[in-house]
């Protein structure tokens, strides 16, 4: 009998239906917009004030297609507190500048 050492769990459309259309809605540059920006952008903009929507939404989607393409490369799953770093980076902030206490809000929205 063979023994594993570990087991890797799918999450989004395995163990989960992912539906797009359950998302909180939000205008951004004039379109309806089903993102998880609706709730994340309110928290962070109380911390980084000079974000707009457009931006955030822009960078935070830049980000997730950004750790998409690196999970291709290397095969590795990027954690959402790096997807967040890549998002500041991507509006110009530099991660360490950042309040943990946001991406801590952020990831427990």
């Amino acid at each position: 009998m063979r023994r594993y050492s570990t087991v890797l769990f799918d999450l989004f459309d395995t163990l989960v239906r992912f539906d797009r259309n359950r998302l909180p809605a939000v205008q951004v540059d004039g379109r309806e917009i089903r993102s998880s920006v609706a709730r994340l952008y309110p928290a962070a903009v109380a911390t980084l004030p000079d974000v707009t929507l457009p931006a955030f939404y822009e960078a935070l989607l830049w980000s997730y297609r950004e750790a998409e393409r690196r999970r291709e490369v290397d095969h590795r799953e990027i954690p959402a507190r790096e997807r967040f770093g890549l998002c500041y980076a991507r509006l110009g902030l530099h991660p360490d500048r950042v309040p943990e206490a946001l991406t801590d809000h952020l990831l427990g929205i």
